[in-house]
Formats: C-alpha cells, sequence, structure tokens
C-alpha cells in the first residue's frame, strides 16, 4: 500500500506530471481552469497576495528585478511580472505547457528564456536570480520530493522565493475537523499550520518573512514570502 503524505503519494506525482506533457491539455489548460467565475476571482485574489508580497520585498530594502517562476505552466503569472518590470525566466518539466506561455509572453521584451527541467534537479547556478516563484505546485508533490525541491530553490536564489501553501485556518476545515471529531464525515485533507510550515521551510534552510493570506477565514491559500538562509 502506498505511504500517503499530505494526501500525495510519489506515484501520483509522477502521474501528475506526465499528464501536463501534453499537448491537447495544455492548449485548453487556461480555457478549463478559468471557465468559472470564482476561479477567476479565486486567480485575482491569488495575483493580488503575489503582488503584496513582490511589494513587501521592495519594502524592505531587496527588490525583486529578475525571478525564476517554477513551474510556470502556461505564463499565469508573466503578466504580473511585466507589470512589474521583472524580468522573468520560465521553467516547467512540460515544454507543451511552455510553449503556450512562450508564444504569449515572448515579445514581452522581459522573457529571458524558458528551460525544460524538473524542479529537483534545477539546472541554474548557485543564487541566479533574485526570487524564486512558485504558485500552485507544492500541494501536488509529497513531502519527501518537496524538501529536495525547496533546497534547489533555496540554492538558486539570492534569497527571496515566493511559494504557496494550503492551511487549515479556515471555518471549513474547522468544521470538517469538528465534524470528524463527533464521528461524521471524512476527516479534512491534511493543510498546514504555522508551525508545520516553518518546520518544513527551515530543514530546507528557508525562513518565513511573511504571509499573506488570498482570503482571510474562507480561503485555505497562503501566499508566503520566503528567504533562503
Amino acid at each position: 500500500m502506498n505511504k500517503i503524505v499530505a494526501g500525495e503519494t510519489i506515484e501520483k506525482y509522477e502521474k501528475k506530471k506526465r499528464h501536463y506533457q501534453s499537448a491537447s491539455i495544455a492548449s485548453k489548460y487556461d480555457d478549463v481552469r478559468f471557465i468559472k467565475h470564482s476561479h477567476r476571482m479565486r486567480n485575482k485574489r491569488k495575483l493580488a497576495a503575489i503582488q503584496r508580497a513582490i511589494s513587501a520585498a521592495a519594502a524592505l530594502g531587496s527588490e525583486i528585478k529578475n525571478v525564476i517562476d517554477i513551474p510556470c505552466g502556461t505564463g499565469r503569472l508573466f503578466p504580473l511580472f511585466i507589470d512589474n518590470k521583472i524580468s522573468f525566466t520560465g521553467a516547467d518539466i512540460s515544454k507543451e505547457m511552455m510553449e503556450v506561455s512562450r508564444n504569449r509572453f515572448e515579445k514581452s521584451g522581459l522573457l529571458n528564456g524558458m528551460v525544460r527541467c524538473d524542479a529537483e534537479f534545477l539546472p541554474f547556478r548557485d543564487r541566479s536570480f533574485d526570487s524564486v516563484a512558485s504558485i500552485r505546485f507544492m500541494f501536488h508533490v509529497p513531502k519527501e520530493v518537496r524538501h529536495n525541491i525547496l533546497k534547489e530553490m533555496a540554492r538558486i536564489s539570492k534569497g527571496w522565493l515566493i511559494i504557496d501553501y494550503r492551511h487549515r485556518y479556515t471555518v471549513k476545515y474547522f468544521i470538517k475537523k469538528s465534524l470528524n471529531t463527533l464521528g461524521i464525515g471524512r476527516p479534512p485533507s491534511y493543510r498546514f499550520s504555522v508551525s508545520d510550515l516553518q518546520n518544513e521551510l527551515n530543514s530546507a534552510g528557508i525562513k518565513i518573512v511573511r504571509i499573506f493570506p488570498t482570503l482571510p477565514l474562507f480561503s485555505d491559500k497562503w501566499v508566503v514570502l520566503c528567504k533562503a538562509n
């Protein structure tokens, strides 16, 4: 039987990696993902939280001038980088997803390149980028793999990392946990506590600088501004 770690297994993770390496999936990804108004609003809130993280980094005296987006997918974050005049590099295991983003943003003048790679083995020198951005990725990744990926991200960053996580401080999580304690329903899926997140990041040589909830009490999404030690 597979050992479940934070709801994920190595097998499920490898399957998802293969899933996105498809021209059909890549060409339809944004249309499918953002077809609902609620999904578009979630994306808007997530981008606003990332913007707050970028602004916070500048306010703390270390402006982000270049960034690598891992995995970049179809370029969800690229317009935000363009608006902030941040030069960016896209990295992903899926050349099909990157081809979509390249076609959309190649003419921006800020795209430095696209690199196909596995996040566990990043082909970049130490301290190559002001920041690493990694959004909507970590919840797909088993714990033992996350550790390797975080260490690699910390290695190639000059300091900043902007990563999102799913947390437990929501009304929905509280209700599900309370009902399960009473023997009603299934237990809620794993979500991070602050201390869990601190421990995970610290083990990879990363510290939390600031946490930006996307919708306090109702959304389980955090955008976390971190710094490599």
